[in-house]
């Protein structure tokens, strides 16, 4: 009687000192995640605090070319600029690509109230502020965009090099100024590659327009790889680049929320594509200094068909 209960008593210890070692381990990981995500450059005053799972939201995805610091100080061109909207409850995400050169109006920003209304490209918007830029996109859908993240390609070639590459599908077969060519169909591509992906626009027949989505199938990759990886020392890995590369205006909560959901939900989403279309111009701008330059002319048929399909996606009251 008394082994058995020595020995009982023995599991008990055992199985308190597993559920401690285990306690401590996500402990560390969750400090390791703070630290990592509170790293992150901060864009505004205000930060989005979003409960990923409950609510619909929009995202706005801005791609700075080199490697510049991408804090709020910082005036650098946009060329990447897609809507991530996603509704949680039905696992649906709609990548909205805008083209960079498409011709916009300045809006009510501190930095522009001079300008306010006047052409500009939504390239050049951060130049008047980080918010210049969600601003505007939100008065061309009429929508209202709830956090933004600002990267550049030097995270793209970590984050795709951390989850050991990715597959992308390329729509034709295509050569790059940067030495790596693609072929129609799928692509196996690591960092490097990536960013020849999503930076060629010389040899595509669409120039611009084919490149914003190329940068669309390559969130895509991203995020289907996501999908399949499990492992908390790569969510580490993704983590830190981010905290040394992004800029957001996301509070940490936020991050760290996003951070567990996607650690403990790997459910299949269903992502679709659409590109705003429009019509190749010229146009003198606020930062053309007084010359005629490329710009692209949205069309308005176009910009009410991507905004009933956004309206369609989160369609449902936020936070029901």
């Amino acid at each position: 009687m008394k082994l058995k209960k020595i020995f009982k008593n023995k599991k008990a210890v055992i199985s308190l000192v597993i559920a401690g070692l285990l306690l401590l381990a996500v402990l560390g990981m969750f400090a390791a995640v703070y630290k990592n995500i509170s790293g992150y450059r901060r864009l505004g005053n205000k930060q989005a605090d979003i409960r990923w799972k409950k609510e619909n939201y929009i995202c706005y995805i801005s791609g700075i070319e080199g490697r510049e610091v991408l804090d709020e100080k910082s005036a650098r061109y946009s060329d990447v600029n897609i809507l991530a909207v996603v509704n949680p409850r039905k696992h649906k995400i709609l990548l909205v690509n805008t083209p960079r050169d498409t011709l916009l109006s300045v809006p009510k920003v501190r930095k522009a109230s001079d300008r306010a209304g006047q052409p500009e490209k939504l390239d050049a918007m951060p130049v008047y502020g980080a918010r210049a830029s969600v601003k505007a996109l939100n008065d061309l859908y009429d929508i209202k965009i709830d956090c933004m993240v600002r990267v550049n390609y030097r995270m793209l070639k970590r984050i795709v090099d951390g989850l050991g590459g990715v597959q992308v599908y390329s729509e034709c077969d295509f050569e790059t100024d940067w030495g790596p060519s693609f072929h129609e169909g799928l692509n196996d591509v690591d960092g490097k590659q990536a960013l020849a992906f999503v930076r060629e626009r010389h040899h595509l027949q669409e120039g611009d327009v084919q490149r914003g989505r190329d940068q669309q199938y390559m969130v895509q990759a991203i995020l289907d790889k996501l999908k399949k990886t499990k492992s908390p020392a790569v969510y580490y890995r993704l983590l830190k680049c981010v905290g040394q590369e992004a800029a957001s205006d996301l509070s940490v909560r936020s991050m760290q929320r996003l951070f567990w959901w996607q650690l403990t939900d790997q459910r299949e989403w269903k992502i679709e594509n659409v590109t705003l279309e429009g019509e190749q111009s010229v146009a003198v701008t606020c930062s053309s200094s007084g010359q005629e330059i490329y710009a692209y002319l949205p069309s308005q048929e176009s910009v009410d068909f991507i905004r009933k399909k956004i309206y369609k996606m989160i369609s449902h009251t936020r936070g029901d």
